[in-house]
């Protein structure tokens, strides 16, 4: 069990830090303050955070036959901990996005010049221009779909 958790909580912190460190995507909302926008964020990721701790997707994993043998039990308890990491994973995306547009953001896509030069950026100067992104009056970038969050 420590082990899937150890898991979960690494695939939970690689989905965070794109989101929030700058992935080729950020998050969007017109006439939004810095000091709003960071209470959305905040609130979402702990949200997400949450929801990772408790998927509810039952375990398909489990097998009577194969767990009688040693050889089963590891192989099943292997594979449950994968398949846990990664359910965990996708409660936490699915509660962070969802959040995040249920608070009126939208995700928007660097495009990879202008990414390229945003990562090059020292870390102040990075936030900084991530605020002037996410808080423009209108949209600077193009809204990326549903299916391109990962």
């Amino acid at each position: 069990m420590r082990i899937s958790f150890t898991i979960a909580a690494v695939v939970g912190m690689a989905i965070a830090t794109p989101a929030i460190a700058g992935d080729k995507m950020y998050s969007w909302k017109a006439n939004q303050t810095p000091e709003a926008y960071d209470a959305d964020m905040a609130r979402c990721l702990d949200a997400a955070k949450e929801a990772m701790k408790k998927p509810t997707v039952p375990n398909p994993y489990f097998n009577p036959v194969t767990n009688g043998t040693a050889a089963g039990q590891a192989g099943s308890a292997l594979a449950s901990g994968f398949a846990l990491g990664l359910m965990q994973g996708k409660a936490f995306k699915a509660t962070y996005y969802g959040c995040l547009a249920q608070a009126g953001y939208s995700q928007r896509r660097f495009p990879e010049a202008e990414y390229k030069l945003f990562k090059k950026l020292k870390p102040e100067e990075r936030k900084a221009k991530l605020m002037t992104l996410a808080l423009s009056p209108t949209p600077l970038h193009p809204e990326m779909p549903l299916d391109e969050y990962d």
